[in-house]
């Protein structure tokens, strides 16, 4: 396949382990960083060796401050704000040295330019501390976005992390067990403690149209195709959410193929009214990450978007 470009640096499959610097362009080299044991180290490596050891339990609550920091309108005050960037960062160049989680998202249908466009990353856990006091962020502001457990540990460890962003920066995160068979004290999917948007919820507001799905592949998968969308993550919607589709002039509703998902969406579309529009799959398919996987996949959800309003197939978006 061809290479995955990141930040100034290209990377081929596998990615080859080489310095920092040189691997993930963060133009380190001559930052004053580097010293000649870090020069032949990976980039978890690096951050490791560069940030000392991990420290034991962690406070709860950081430096109080002479002033309350702002929030923006996402409940997010700057300190929170850069910690999530930091981790988004460091998960994504962290999924491009794991042979086993690029294999994992190629397996699923996806491509490398959705891997790069929508930050997808991997937390391997142990690594996120010592990037944060590498690059001399809050560690206490990691602890109340949730990024962080009190004792230390990375909430998403052992995950494939998908950001939803709001003006480009992510404000919240969810995490899918890497693989199909999570430890029993483990849930399959997994998002940061506070409550949940609609992933995509942002960057769909610029089409009057949307399509809705129910998981975080569902939403991979429509995005790759070029397609508006937004994911409920669950099956019930907060009223909130509801009046945030009813935003929409029309709502495509694309929720798993089963009794759960068609129940879900018969509530919905009862919610939203005339403008919600059923999308029915194909016949044998779960939701619409399964037709990623599929040679025609793309072709076969466009036709069942032309067909749930009638019109004649063609390729493309469609909305």
């Amino acid at each position: 396949m061809s290479g995955i470009s990141s930040r100034g640096g290209d990377f081929s499959w596998p990615p080859a382990v080489t310095s920092l610097g040189h691997q993930w362009g963060l133009s380190l080299a001559t930052s004053g960083y580097f010293d000649t044991a870090t020069d032949n180290l990976g980039f978890r490596a690096a951050v490791e060796h560069l940030a000392g050891p991990t420290p034991g339990p962690l406070r709860a609550t950081p430096k109080q401050l002479s002033k309350p920091a702002p929030r923006a309108s996402g409940g997010r005050d700057p300190q929170e704000r850069a910690v999530l960037q930091a981790a988004v960062s460091l998960y994504h160049n962290t999924l491009l040295a794991e042979p086993r989680a690029l294999e994992y998202l190629f397996g699923r249908g996806l491509d490398a330019a959705t891997v790069e466009r929508c930050r997808l990353g991997y937390a391997p856990g142990g690594q996120l501390i010592a990037y944060l006091r590498w690059n001399r962020l809050p560690i206490g502001a990691a602890l109340h976005a949730g990024l962080l457990t009190r004792d230390g540990a990375e909430f998403l460890a052992g995950r494939i992390v998908v950001p939803d962003l709001t003006n480009g920066r992510p404000a919240w995160l969810i995490g899918r067990w890497l693989g199909d068979n999570p430890p029993d004290d483990a849930t399959l999917h997994l998002g940061l403690p506070r409550p949940k948007s609609l992933l995509g919820l942002d960057e769909a507001r610029s089409s009057p149209t949307v399509i809705v799905v129910e998981g975080t592949f569902d939403y991979l998968t429509a995005k790759m195709w070029g397609y508006p969308v937004v994911a409920t993550l669950g099956i019930h919607l907060r009223s909130d959410l509801i009046e945030a589709l009813r935003g929409f002039r029309r709502q495509y509703l694309v929720l798993d193929n089963d009794d759960t998902g068609l129940e879900a969406t018969q509530r919905l579309q009862q919610e939203l009214g005339s403008t919600a529009i059923l999308v029915a799959l194909p016949g044998g398919i779960k939701d619409a990450s399964q037709l990623a996987e599929l040679p025609d996949g793309r072709e076969l959800f466009a036709a069942a978007l032309l067909q749930a309003v009638g019109q004649p197939v063609q390729d493309g978006p469609t909305l």
